[in-house]
């Protein structure tokens, strides 16, 4: 599969406090911008998938056949889980056969989630360091594990028309 890299991060109009569209700040921005590079390996990391078992790495998540997208919530800006996990729903649904979804948030309730496949918990914030994600943001990861597009905030349009012209 020949994928073309893109990184895309909103504007600082579109950042500004007024504009809920994209809840992170130029701080948010800035250590996105300083992660990892389209292109360079993805970092890996463990992660909750069910709060009674023990923690599993991102890589063995990877399913070899599609690509793999990272929704960060950005929870130090508010309850945005259900924003991501919501992304995540309707673009597995949209694009079933190419993409594998996790919405990341470092609040993992167990009960709650649990019972949902697509929710991971990065509790002790090991991914959103390494990713550079103190805000709302996507990763795609490819089937070799090397970062393919990225965006500082859910830029939903973005991602789909990337997807939809691969």
């Amino acid at each position: 599969m020949t994928v073309v890299q893109h990184e895309h991060y909103p504007t600082l109009w579109q950042m500004a406090p007024r504009d809920k569209k994209y809840p992170i700040t130029w701080i948010d921005g800035r250590h996105i911008f300083h992660g990892p590079k389209v292109g360079t390996q993805a970092p890996d990391g463990y992660v909750v998938v069910r709060s009674n078992e023990p923690k599993v790495s991102r890589k063995s998540l990877l399913d070899p056949t599609k690509l793999t997208i990272l929704l960060f919530d950005g929870i130090g800006h508010g309850d945005t889980t259900s924003q991501t996990k919501s992304l995540a729903d309707d673009l597995e649904a949209k694009y079933a056969t190419k993409v594998q979804c996790f919405a990341i948030t470092r609040y993992y309730d167990g009960q709650q989630y649990d019972a949902v496949s697509n929710i991971l918990g990065d509790i002790d914030m090991t991914l959103e360091k390494k990713f550079g994600a103190s805000g709302q943001c996507i990763y795609v990861i490819d089937p070799d594990g090397r970062i393919v597009w990225k965006s500082a905030g859910l830029m939903e349009e973005e991602l789909e028309q990337w997807l939809d012209s691969g």
